[in-house]
């Protein structure tokens, strides 16, 4: 656990409390107060206080959370009023266990005169209670200069991730790792994961896949809906005005559609060029093609360990980088893992940036994953487990008709005969032909 910093300071009637914190759960927080004893608790932050006189909870307690400075103000009130608290500002003393109040504590020396000829009775040495407090030590200087997060610019979120694991994210030690050693990491981290089977199984076994690949989103039909009307716009503000063909150009009709207001441009343009929200918006549109636009509990999960801004808050230097990573994520870690469909989620990643991402060729060579190989492999198999099955097939036939070639003759007799009685039974019957139709 985290000792966190604080600070203590009183008055005649309260003691308040300081404590510096940041990056846990408000439903996490415990606080205990008995006798002179004060206890705190929020993931991953434990602080245990002992003072020289005796606090306690009532109406007027109090305690206030300032999120913005990461300061937690606890009020407690003195069970005797006016009395003073010593050495509130010696941290150690405040923190210190059983066992380090006594050494703390002055040893005195006591001389007293025996006299020798007296039986002196010793008594036996009381047994102490076991001491089962921990040590307390607050951490100095714990967040280092490493930036990373929406344009590179937090640190220290974080610090204790040891003590806060989660599933999404894949760096232990994000404060004390420059971006070159997050990368470094995730691809070990992705070869590792790699599962050939897995990707084997999608790339034969690939008719939900398909499915999803002919899926239109509600962003094609919107981006669909807004291009027809701006074409139609523009054709009739066309035949209203002469436009030279030099103001034309051979730009599409689809790049004059404006789909920002002058303000939000104006904004885009403060932003740095950089490839995360390729990155996050790659990783979401995967999520929703996958799930046929119905978001599901699954759905955070998935887009944080397709992006790899998210879960190593690594930074592209290219766009094909950032691609590159996405892909590979995209056949790794989430439920269907297949190169087709990641295809087809680049194509559809934001109309608006796709232009961009379309002039961007990846080869499958470029993974490192050896996904020819493993197509390769997994077409030699179903191709040989098919030629297998036709095999056994033609086998099974062949024996059956060994075994019923000897009936064949008998089963042509019985038929034949069959036949024949039928005819001579037709000959033999005494109603005419037009009373046998009307029967």
């Amino acid at each position: 656990m985290i000792t966190p910093r604080f600070t203590v300071t009183q008055d005649d009637e309260s003691l308040f409390i300081n404590i510096h914190i940041s990056h846990f759960r408000t439903q996490s927080v415990e606080i205990d107060v008995t006798g002179n004893e004060f206890k705190f608790f929020a993931s991953p932050y434990y602080l245990r206080l002992k003072f020289p006189g005796e606090v306690e909870e009532d109406e007027t307690s109090e305690a206030k959370l300032d999120a913005a400075e990461g300061l937690l103000a606890v009020k407690l009130s003195k069970i005797n009023k006016g009395e003073f608290f010593p050495d509130l500002d010696l941290t150690s003393v405040l923190l210190a266990t059983r066992t380090q109040m006594k050494e703390l504590k002055p040893t005195t020396v006591l001389i007293e005169e025996i006299n020798s000829t007296d039986n002196i009775a010793l008594e036996p040495e009381l047994e102490e209670d076991t001491d089962w407090e921990l040590p307390q030590e607050i951490q100095e200087n714990i967040i280092s200069q490493s930036k990373y997060g929406f344009n590179a610019q937090y640190n220290g979120w974080f610090t204790h991730v040891d003590q806060t694991p989660n599933e999404i994210n894949d760096i232990q030690n994000i404060e004390n790792t420059s971006n070159s050693e997050r990368i470094n990491q995730q691809v070990e981290l992705d070869n590792e994961m790699f599962n050939e089977d897995y990707y084997i199984n999608n790339y034969i076994d690939d008719q939900e896949i398909l499915d999803l690949i002919d899926f239109q989103s509600e962003f094609d039909k919107s981006y669909n809906l807004i291009l027809n009307n701006k074409s139609s716009k523009t054709q009739t503000d066309v035949a209203k005005t002469e436009i030279s063909e030099s103001s034309i150009g051979d730009q599409a009709q689809s790049d004059k559609i404006d789909f920002f207001s002058l303000k939000e441009k104006d904004l885009m343009l403060t932003l740095p060029k950089k490839s995360w929200l390729v990155d996050i918006v790659f990783a979401y549109m995967y999520n929703y093609r996958s799930t046929l636009g119905e978001q599901n509990v699954e759905s955070q999960w998935n887009i944080g360990k397709i992006s790899s801004s998210c879960s190593t808050l690594r930074e592209f230097s290219t766009l094909k980088e950032c691609l590159i990573s996405c892909y590979r994520r995209s056949l790794i870690y989430p439920l269907y893992r297949n190169w087709d469909l990641a295809e087809k989620v680049k194509e559809s990643t934001l109309e608006g940036i796709a232009k961009k991402l379309r002039k961007i060729l990846i080869e499958k060579s470029e993974l490192d994953l050896n996904l020819d190989e493993f197509e390769d492999l997994a077409l030699e198999t179903s191709e040989s487990e098919q030629s297998s099955e036709e095999e056994l097939v033609e086998a099974t036939y062949s024996k059956l008709a060994v075994e019923d070639k000897k009936n064949v003759a008998e089963l042509n007799v019985e038929n034949k005969n069959i036949l024949l009685t039928d005819i001579s039974s037709t000959k033999h019957t005494k109603k005419p032909l037009i009373e046998m139709l009307d029967d």
